[in-house]
């Protein structure tokens, strides 16, 4: 479904490609990758789905491969206390297990696809937003 709804969209997409704009998708085709694959134990297997998602969409679906992916990595255990403050979680959200498993495919997917990273801790203390958007600035602006 995320993928159908990506290609029913993706014509905003190009849209704004075309007149020029710069595109910032928040969770897009690689987070699919680390939600799916993060639901497979086996290794081997959890590549198949990294492979079976990138050709649906990016090769089946005809979706715009991204110039540059950012991985803001924010580790489970600091997920946990965040997620103490919100007042509704979907189903994933609830699950440690499923939380803990999508946190290392995405480390995964990282390696595999070498994402750009940004540590969202630092010291084992939560990085304040105001740092961790510094740094994600210097980041895009130097690209």
């Amino acid at each position: 479904y995320y993928a159908a709804d990506r290609r029913y969209n993706i014509g905003i997409i190009n849209k704004h490609l075309e007149d020029g704009d710069i595109v910032i998708l928040d969770r897009y085709v690689e987070s699919n990758m680390a939600h799916q694959g993060g639901k497979e134990e086996d290794k081997n297997k959890r590549y198949e789905i990294y492979n079976f998602i990138y050709e649906l969409e990016f090769n089946l679906l005809k979706l715009i491969k991204p110039d540059i992916v950012i991985f803001l990595h924010m580790p489970t255990k600091y997920a946990l206390e965040l997620r103490k403050n919100r007042a509704s979680l979907d189903e994933h959200e609830k699950s440690i297990k499923h939380l803990t498993m999508a946190e290392n495919a995405y480390l995964e997917l990282k390696d595999k696809y070498n994402f750009k990273y940004i540590s969202c801790v630092k010291e084992d203390k939560l990085r304040n937003i105001e740092e961790i958007n510094n740094e994600l600035y210097e980041l895009v602006r130097n690209i």
